[in-house]
């Protein structure tokens, strides 16, 4: 869970479970360190195993041994498809409701390239990077067989596809989205049925749910006073900011990027983008609004 928000890897319990062998295999042969690993799910390892896999790179002393693997393999096996109903079992951790957090894709893929390739969009950056980010992606997410690669656009087209099939996959599941770039925090606990929705927000009664009533008055009481604070100063962008792709050498990537990688892979991002509210992906998200004063999102309700 990073700032409130569980890790990507819990996409685990709507994959669907035919695809079983597949996804083990992908995710527990070897270590996946900085991308994959059993201790993301729970901590039951480290007693079954008597040791935390070790982050040191390279060499990973102590990192995975076949204790371990049967961790993998219990855990993906159990989890895998949980929360869909094609697996007939229950997730370990269930949740009530599930939002999709969603971030304008350009920059989600330059971010992805400059964190897991070093900034090489080719079969080198990919492979002589070890790109354990990208070999999870595709236990899970893998590209079309029928497309060939390019020398200069390995990365940039995985982590493409990755995009459009984990999107496109919870979109099926999640109860709601939201966009980093436009939704304000206490509108995100409105989607997360813990708020009344904003245009309701101080009048209307609590929502049922599992947080205590008490800590959910207090995030009303802080809501409204921000609101009120924002009525008079200019509106605020939230969020922690990325301070990794910065500097001279900063990745950027285009709607032209992505279309000489695969004009397939553009089209579907296109559509996609759009449906996830980044209608013009000429748009960084620098360039997008805030969500209006007073006004109630539809799908809050």
């Amino acid at each position: 869970c990073d700032h409130g928000t569980v890790s990507w890897a819990h996409v685990l319990r709507f994959v669907s479970p035919a695809r079983r062998t597949q996804v083990i295999h992908g995710l527990c042969s070897r270590p996946l360190p900085r991308s994959w690993g059993p201790g993301m799910y729970d901590t039951r390892g480290l007693l079954r195993c008597h040791r935390w896999p070790n982050k040191r790179w390279p060499g990973y002393t102590g990192y995975w041994d076949e204790c371990w693997a049967l961790e993998c393999r219990r855990i993906v096996g159990a989890e895998l498809g949980c929360a869909t109903n094609e697996s007939g079992r229950r997730c370990v951790t269930p949740f009530v409701r599930t939002l999709l957090q969603v971030r304008h894709p350009l920059d989600t893929l330059a971010s992805q390239v400059a964190a897991f390739c070093r900034a090489d969009d080719s079969a080198r950056g990919a492979h002589q990077f070890h790109s354990t980010q990208l070999s999870a992606l595709d236990a899970l997410f893998p590209p079309p067989i029928h497309e060939t690669p390019g020398p200069g656009d390995e990365c940039l087209r995985r982590f493409g596809w990755a995009w459009v099939q984990l999107n496109r996959l919870m979109l099926r599941h999640a109860d709601a989205f939201y966009n980093i770039e436009s939704w304000r925090p206490c509108e995100v606990l409105s989607l997360a049925h813990v708020l009344p929705p904003r245009c309701r927000l101080a009048q209307a009664n609590l929502p049922t749910s599992f947080v205590s009533s008490s800590i959910a008055e207090r995030a009303r009481e802080t809501c409204v006073a921000t609101r009120e604070r924002e009525a008079r100063l200019p509106p605020t962008r939230y969020g922690q900011m990325n301070r990794h792709n910065v500097g001279k050498q900063v990745t950027r990537v285009t709607l032209a990027d992505v279309y000489r990688t695969s004009q397939h892979l553009a089209r579907e991002m296109v559509v996609l983008a759009a449906e996830l509210g980044y209608g013009n992906l000429s748009k960084r998200s620098s360039e997008l609004q805030l969500g209006g004063e007073g006004k109630c999102k539809t799908n809050l309700e």
